[in-house]
C-alpha cells in the first residue's frame, strides 16, 4: 500500500459550506477521506494529478486546486498545515510516475546504505594502511634504535682500545725515557 500520509483534516463540503471532519489517507494518485480511522466506510477521494496546485489559506486552511475543481480542507495547527501542505505536494510530484513513491523511497534508502557500506569499506581500508604504516614505522625505529645500540657498543669498545693504547704508549715512552736516564 503506498500510503504517503493519514490524519484527520476537515473538509468544506460541496453542497453545503460547512467544514466537517474526515479520516484522510494520501497516496500519490488520490486523497481518500473516511467517516473514521477505521476506513471502512469511505465517503469519497480527492484525485491527485501532477498539474495539482496546493497552495496555504488563512486559517489553518488548505486549497487543493485539481483540473476539475477546487477543495478546500482545514488543519487544526500550524504545524499539521505544513506536514500536510508538504505531503500533498509530493504525492503530486509523484503521482505521475511509474514507481510507486514507497518504492522510489526504498531505492533512494538503498543507495544510500549502500553508500554507508562503501564509505565503511573505504575507511577501513584506510585505517588498515594507516595501521601497516605505523607498524612499519615502528619496526623500522625498532632497528634504528638496534643500529644505535650497536654503533654505541662499538664506539665504547673503540674508545677502551684507545685508552689501552694510550696507556701502552705512556708507559712505553715512561720505559724510553727510564732507559736514557740508565745510560746517560
Amino acid at each position: 500500500e503506498d500510503v504517503i500520509k493519514k490524519g484527520f483534516l476537515c473538509k468544506k463540503g460541496y453542497i453545503f459550506p460547512t467544514m466537517r471532519e474526515y479520516w484522510f489517507v494520501l497516496r500519490p494518485s488520490e486523497l481518500t477521506f473516511f467517516k473514521g480511522r477505521s476506513e471502512k466506510d469511505r465517503c469519497g477521494s480527492l484525485p491527485i494529478e501532477p498539474g495539482c496546485k496546493i497552495e496555504p489559506k488563512t486559517g489553518y486552511r488548505i486549497l487543493l486546486h485539481t483540473p476539475e475543481r477546487s477543495f478546500e480542507l482545514g488543519t487544526t495547527d500550524h504545524m499539521s498545515r505544513l506536514q500536510w501542505i508538504s505531503a500533498l505536494q509530493l504525492a503530486a510530484d509523484h503521482s505521475g510516475g511509474f514507481q510507486s513513491y514507497q518504492r522510489l523511497q526504498a531505492a533512494k534508502r538503498r543507495l544510500q546504505r549502500q553508500g554507508r557500506v562503501q564509505e565503511m569499506i573505504r575507511a577501513k581500508v584506510l585505517l588498515q594502511k594507516e595501521k601497516n604504516a605505523r607498524q612499519a614505522a615502528e619496526g623500522q625505529a625498532k632497528e634504528l634504535e638496534a643500529v644505535v645500540k650497536e654503533e654505541a657498543k662499538k664506539l665504547t669498545e673503540l674508545e677502551q682500545i684507545r685508552s689501552k693504547l694510550e696507556k701502552l704508549l705512556e708507559e712505553e715512552t715512561q720505559a724510553k725515557r727510564d732507559e736514557e736516564i740508565v745510560r746517560g
